[in-house]
């Protein structure tokens, strides 16, 4: 997750709630249906990337999605926008003969709110689907010219009351949590969570989760908020929910989900600090504040079991605040699953550690961590308020050969946050682990300015190389560039789109660096 630094410098008003707030293409048969043309270009080559450039006739509304919706290799990019109509305007896009080209371009109600994608899908199965407020849709590319694209998945029901929406949501609906390659639909409701289920040649199999959502008074207005869960695959999947002191294990078998309930410290909780209020219906005291969270549960330490990454935060004050990683290693006994009352090894440093990732970059099933880390006080607000930045450290920690992690990261680099007092945002500088160069290592892609991008390469011993640049019109904001294999040549490729703390003139644009 990344900060909005500037609610922070601004409105110390709010600090209190958002100090620990959280990277895709092939040839396609010339079968057209979308009456786009497309305006593709090539720009400044690198020895890494072939840089590729796509104006739509809309303003790009958020990231594109990676999915297989049309007959050809590899994977498309779904784009989402607005702008040209009382509707949600959505392109399918692709390379066609080197170039990107609009395949198929849609307008959808707006009684459709959300939008999501199934990972494991196969040219068999559907990939991309709409949610509406009574219905999942998926969509069918328009073979023949056959103008229908939509087609009813499954009817839900959900907290989701609504009735019209201006955006699409990307919200986490949609995924193959019993591993068939057929969409699962999971939607929360104030007091469970629905799961349906795929069975082949079936209809779906509807299961209720004992996991109510977050439901509270602030003020005089109700918030509901769905409950945080881990989601665990590999041969048997998980979905993990977090009270105080117990996770709740939920097993996916077919179809049949069974439940554990995991006793773990009293003090671990699985809810943010912020979200908790005291007897009174206000915030947190800050000025002697400790409180452990779930960050995610996933296999840290490659022994095929799952780990619990807590999150552990200790303030002093909205300008005194450190947030430290901990690290509960499971164990298994007869086939049952525990973790331990204290933690197996930690992350601290004197700053604010943020933005956790968790990639195996070496492939040894070891995962490495990554963190931001920040200083924030008075003297470092005023003088990024002066310069419009401020720094920020990426560090780099590996497992010893005791399985913890040491004091000191094994590696540290400099990148910086940018943001605008005119228009009201920050814009976090990228922090992404892909493998550009196919070699099976994951490397580290960084961003410092709007005009580059670094790259350090991934090697065998777990480090990376030196910084390589890579020129390119860089968004602002990091969450607009992701790294996707679009092709399926096991590079992953960078894609960029812009907004509003960019030019105006990129709105419409979609840029992607394929790797070669």
């Amino acid at each position: 997750m990344m900060l909005n630094l500037f609610n922070h410098l601004w409105f110390l008003k709010h600090i209190n709630r958002t100090w620990s707030k959280k990277v895709s293409i092939a040839r396609i048969l010339t079968l057209l249906t979308s009456g786009f043309v497309a305006n593709s270009v090539f720009a400044a080559e690198s020895p890494f990337f072939k840089e590729l450039e796509l104006s739509l006739p809309y303003a790009v509304s958020q990231p594109p999605l990676l999915a297989d919706v049309a007959p050809n290799p590899g994977k498309e990019l779904i784009i989402v926008g607005s702008g040209l109509s009382n509707a949600h305007q959505v392109s399918v896009v692709g390379i066609v003969e080197g170039k990107l080209a609009v395949l198929d371009s849609f307008a959808i109600g707006k009684e459709y709110f959300a939008i999501d994608t199934l990972d494991s899908s196969t040219e068999k199965t559907k990939s991309l689907f709409f949610l509406s407020r009574e219905h999942v849709a998926s969509y069918e590319f328009p073979a023949d010219k056959k103008p229908n694209r939509l087609h009813l998945y499954q009817e839900v029901d959900s907290f989701y009351r609504v009735q019209k929406s201006n955006f699409l949501s990307r919200i986490d609906f949609i995924d193959d949590l019993n591993e068939d390659g057929i969409a699962d639909i999971t939607l929360p409701n104030l007091d469970y969570l629905t799961v349906w289920l795929s069975k082949k040649d079936a209809e779906l199999k509807r299961h209720r989760l004992n996991i109510p959502s977050m439901v509270s008074i602030v003020r005089r207005d109700l918030e509901v908020q769905q409950a945080s869960t881990s989601k665990v695959n590999g041969e048997q999947p998980f979905i993990f929910y977090t009270e105080q002191g117990h996770v709740n294990q939920f097993t996916i078998e077919k179809n049949h989900i069974r439940e554990h309930r995991i006793k773990v410290n009293e003090t671990i909780y699985g809810v943010n600090w912020w979200d908790l209020l005291d007897d009174s219906g206000n915030s947190q005291d800050q000025s002697n504040l400790s409180h452990r969270v779930v960050e995610k549960i996933t296999d840290v330490n490659g022994d095929d079991i799952p780990d619990m990454v807590v999150r552990f935060t200790r303030s002093r004050g909205a300008l005194d605040r450190q947030n430290d990683y901990e690290f509960y290693y499971g164990k298994l006994d007869d086939s049952v699953l525990s973790f331990s009352d204290k933690p197996d090894t930690t992350i601290a440093s004197e700053g604010t550690l943020t933005g956790l990732i968790l990639e195996d970059i070496d492939g040894d099933k070891k995962k490495e961590v990554i963190v931001s880390s920040f200083e924030i006080g008075v003297s470092q607000i005023v003088s990024a308020l002066l310069s419009g930045s401020i720094d920020q450290d990426v560090l780099v920690y590996r497992l010893n050969k005791n399985q913890g992690f040491d004091k000191k990261p094994n590696s540290s680099y400099e990148t910086q946050m940018h943001f605008s007092l005119s228009k009201g945002r920050a814009g976090e500088p990228l922090v992404a682990v892909a493998d550009i160069n196919g070699d099976g290592y994951k490397d580290l892609l960084l961003t410092a300015n709007n005009e580059e991008i670094r790259i350090r390469f991934g090697m065998k011993d777990g480090k990376f190389s030196r910084s390589e640049r890579v020129k390119t019109t860089v968004p602002q904001a990091g969450g607009n560039i992701q790294a996707q294999d679009m092709n399926g040549d096991g590079k992953l490729d960078v894609t960029m789109v812009y907004d509003r703390l960019d030019e105006p003139t990129l709105k419409n644009m979609i840029k992607v660096l394929v790797a070669k």
